[in-house]
Formats: C-alpha cells, sequence, structure tokens
C-alpha cells in the first residue's frame, strides 16, 4: 500500500470521526434542551428553599421522635438525684417530666405513666396517626408522640380542653 492510500484512509477515518462528532454535537443539544427547564426548575431559589423546609422538617421530625421513643421506654440513667427525668420548655424552662406526650398531628395531650389515669395514651391517637411506637419485631412505623413538658400538659387538660394550646 502507498503512502497516498494511507493518506486516504486517514483523511476518510477523519471524516468519519467528524460526521460522529456532528452527531454527538446533535444528541447533546437535544438533551440539553430536554433537560434544561427541569434544571432550570430544580435551581430556582423557590425549590431550594422548598427542599431545604423539607429536610429540615424531617430531621426535625426524626428528632421528636427519637425524644418520644426515648421517653416512652427510658432507659440509662436519670438525670435528678430523685430517680426523675427532666425536659426542657420554652415556656416552662427545666421541669420534672412525668411521662407526659402530645400528638404532633392533632395537639392532644396524653401521659403514659398510669393505664388506669385519665387520658393514658393509646397506641393509635384518636386523630387515627400511629401515636406510640409499634412493639420491637413488628414493622416500624412513624409515630406522633413527642415530649410534652408537664405544666404543659396539666394546663392542657385544666384549660385547653385536653389540646396544646
Amino acid at each position: 500500500m502507498t503512502i497516498a492510500d494511507e493518506l486516504r484512509k486517514l483523511v476518510s477515518a477523519g471524516a468519519n470521526v467528524l460526521e460522529g462528532l456532528g452527531q454527538l454535537e446533535e444528541a447533546a443539544d437535544a438533551l440539553v434542551e430536554q433537560a434544561g427547564p427541569i434544571v432550570d426548575h430544580m435551581a430556582a431559589p423557590a425549590t431550594l428553599e422548598r427542599a431545604v423546609v423539607a429536610g429540615v422538617a424531617a430531621a426535625a421530625s426524626t428528632l421528636g421522635q427519637e425524644a418520644a421513643r426515648a421517653a416512652v421506654a427510658p432507659r440509662g440513667r436519670t438525670t435528678s438525684s430523685e430517680g426523675r427525668r427532666h425536659v426542657r420548655c420554652d415556656r416552662h424552662g427545666t421541669c420534672a417530666w412525668l411521662a407526659t406526650i402530645v400528638c404532633a398531628n392533632c395537639r392532644r395531650v396524653f401521659q403514659t405513666a398510669d393505664e388506669r389515669a385519665d387520658r393514658f395514651a393509646p397506641e393509635v391517637c384518636p386523630c387515627r396517626s400511629q401515636l406510640l411506637p409499634r412493639p420491637e419485631g413488628q414493622r416500624p412505623e412513624p409515630y406522633s408522640a413527642r415530649v410534652c413538658c408537664t405544666p404543659c400538659f396539666v394546663h392542657a387538660c385544666r384549660v385547653a380542653g385536653g389540646r396544646m394550646p
């Protein structure tokens, strides 16, 4: 084979590469045209704000569920020499906690200390949300119980008809 033949093959291969690059560019343009509105929407400040708010809300809900789980099934050492746990409340400061909870969905208050007393917490709240965690081994579901300071619980029972204001 001569050098001229080799050069012709090289030019032909180069032309094929250029044609392929042109097709690649057309495909990339079509993809950008289709994905552009999606990318614009995802990068919009309102979309980013909704994503951040949802993430913070999910994190707060998880922390609340973990706090309720710890409150419903107390373990470990207590925070007082009297053997009682304490809870921090924005209204009442640090208070002794006497197993009082609130449903995060409907704001009804319950207690978990004495099943014969008024307002004993059912597994499912009257608003139909899973109030308490299910026993070990059953399918886990999110639950709505949150720790409630005892003075807030008493206030809700006496003044607010059993619901947190």
